[in-house]
This record gives C-alpha cells, structure tokens and sequence, in this order.
C-alpha cells in the first residue's frame, strides 16, 4: 500500500458521516411500523375483563406487535408472549398509586377496558423504546466498524468541538483520543444538544 492510499485511508468528512448517520438514527421508521401493526390489532372482546381475559389480551398483543413489526420478525408462542407482556408491564406500568403489573391489574379491575387499553398503551411505548435503541445500535454499529481507530479520533475532534460549549470543562480540556471508543455517546449527547436547540429556537422565536 503506497502512502498517498494510506493517507486517503485515514481520511473521513466528519460532517458528513454525521449528517448521514443521523439520517441512519432517524427512528420515525421504526415507529411507523409499530403504529402500523398497532392499527391492524382487533382486541378481543374483554368485558368483563377477569384475570384471565387481561392475560389474553396482553398476551394476543404482544404477539402480534412482535410478529408484524420487529425490524426482525420475531413468533411467540401464548405462553412466550403472555411472560414478554408481563415483563414489560412490571417494568413500566406507572399508575397514580402504584407502580409495575400489581398496579396495572388493580387499575384493570377497578376502571375496565379503559384501563386495559391505556395498558396496551404502556406496552407499546416500552417496545418502541426497546426496537429505537435496538435500531441505534446496529446503526452505530454498521456505521462504525469499518473506520480505523485515527478515523474515530476525528469524528471525536470533530463533536467535541460540535457540542464544546454544552459540554463540561474537563472534558472540553480533553484530547479527542480519549473518546475514539466513545462515539456513539457523543453522538448521543449531540443529538440531544441539538433536539434542545430545535426547541429553543422554535418557530414563535424564529418570526420575531
């Protein structure tokens, strides 16, 4: 390998690999499939709803958001889906009194099908999280893996200097060497600087 490849090697437009990897992070895909499949999902009738009905309406649900809207499809058995819809009400179910599935089947039995469907709700939140960060990591990590160790020295100079007044003095003080491992992270901060930026400077501002 002459130098002059060597060297074309070693260069990368920073600004432009991060304009279009943000385009890659736009996660409005992954969420027009889950509300795709949310619209296509009939609920079973459930009234009224008991211990065993709010299982299977859980359990239908989780099924068929995981059957028809994964990036990769993903068929579960009842009992798989019943215990990954469980899961995720534990982990997530935020009620006035209570916290996680206890809470979710005391508001089922108290306020019925409303309560059953902001439930869903709360399920489909968690798995829109889930496949966004699930679709951010094979991004970053599709994006990253072929740039060599000087090439992400770059892209670490090139954010840091980015986002240098939102960031903190000592890591403003820092060689961009020290974050070469560490781009999905700034990349992570500077999305973040930049959707509290869009807000600040809102249309209402922008007209005066």
């Amino acid at each position: 390998m002459t130098s002059s490849t060597k060297s074309s090697h070693n260069l990368v437009d920073p600004r432009a690999w991060l304009g279009n990897v943000c385009a890659l992070l736009d996660d409005r895909q992954v969420d027009a499939r889950l509300d795709a499949a949310l619209a296509s999902f009939n609920l079973t009738a459930v009234e009224p709803v008991d211990h065993h009905t709010f299982h299977q309406a859980i359990g239908e649900f989780v099924a068929h958001i995981y059957l028809h809207a994964l990036r990769i499809p993903h068929e579960l058995t009842a009992d798989q889906a019943l215990a990954e819809g469980i899961h995720l009400v534990g982990c997530h179910y935020r009620s006035t009194d209570a916290d996680g599935y206890d809470a979710a089947r005391c508001d089922v039995d108290r306020f019925g099908p409303p309560a059953l469907e902001q439930v869903l709700s709360v399920l489909i939140d968690a798995i829109k999280s889930l496949e966004r960060r699930k679709h951010a990591t094979a991004v970053l990590t599709q994006c990253l893996a072929p740039l060599s160790w000087k090439q992400r020295c770059t892209l670490a100079a090139h954010l840091l200097e980015s986002d240098e007044l939102a960031l903190p003095a000592d890591v403003r003080r820092a060689a961009p060497e020290r974050f070469a491992d560490m781009i999905p992270a700034l990349i992570e901060h500077h999305l973040g600087v930049a959707s509290e930026l869009a807000q600040i400077v809102s249309p209402d501002l922008t007209d005066h």
